[in-house]
């Protein structure tokens, strides 16, 4: 995953130690979906599975092309966004461009399940490389986001998925053994009122966003969008 998904999606520092923020216009792009990221010769991209509330869904990192980004002297948009889903009560829109405003994860999850996707991110990001790793880490997402405590489990609880076969295992190989530590990172989502919201990451301290720049699947999907690395100088 760091190799991908960092390496493609927004350039740059939101706000360098959030100066300036309350003047400047909520940060909005627009999306169009493009497929899975590492669908290729021997890789579809995707697992086949189901999942609590949405029957049969395909899970795995999206790809999305960046059109209309809303940029300053600290944000630059590159060509493409990879991203997993957090919604999974909301159809992803494909074949149109979607607007997204950028919103602080604070807002939007609770302090339990940030502190766990931290985790989930800082355990994993490297070793997320394939459509069925991709597959794992978002099943691992889906089910810290809607679960909301410890003691995680894709059999059982408010999140369940069935039929994904060893991406099942993988990722509660991963759950069960989330560190003890929060590793350090700022999450931020991009939300729409008209498709699923993803989820965006930069490693701290290089993302800052306050108030009021407003911190606020396929079929079913969030994926979860990367920003690039951007050393602390």
């Amino acid at each position: 995953m760091s190799n991908r998904l960092f390496s493609v999606a927004i350039a740059g520092a939101l706000l360098a130690g959030g100066a300036g923020v309350s003047n400047a216009a909520p940060v909005t792009v627009d999306l169009y979906y493009n497929g899975f990221s590492y669908s290729g010769p021997g890789d579809s991209g995707y697992k086949s599975g189901g999942i609590s509330g949405a029957g049969g869904v395909r899970a795995g990192m999206f790809n999305f092309s960046v059109r209309d980004g809303i940029e300053n002297e600290y944000l630059s948009w590159s060509e493409t966004l990879d991203a997993y889903c957090v919604d999974t009560a909301t159809y992803l829109k494909e074949g149109q461009w979607v607007s997204y405003t950028l919103k602080s994860a604070i807002d939007y999850f609770d302090s339990s399940a940030l502190n766990d996707i931290d985790r989930l991110y800082g355990d994993v990001e490297s070793g997320v490389n394939s459509g069925a790793s991709s597959a794992a880490f978002q099943l691992a997402l889906w089910e810290i986001v809607n679960e909301g405590q410890s003691g995680y489990s894709l059999d059982s609880g408010d999140f369940k998925s069935w039929s994904f076969g060893s991406v099942e295992s993988q990722a509660e190989i991963w759950l069960d053994n989330l560190a003890s530590d929060v590793r350090g990172f700022d999450f931020y989502v991009l939300d729409s009122d008209y498709s699923q919201d993803l989820l965006v990451m930069s490693p701290k301290p290089s993302i800052k966003v306050s108030e009021p720049g407003t911190l606020a699947l396929l079929g079913v999907g969030i994926a979860a969008i990367g920003l690039r690395r951007r050393r602390t100088q």
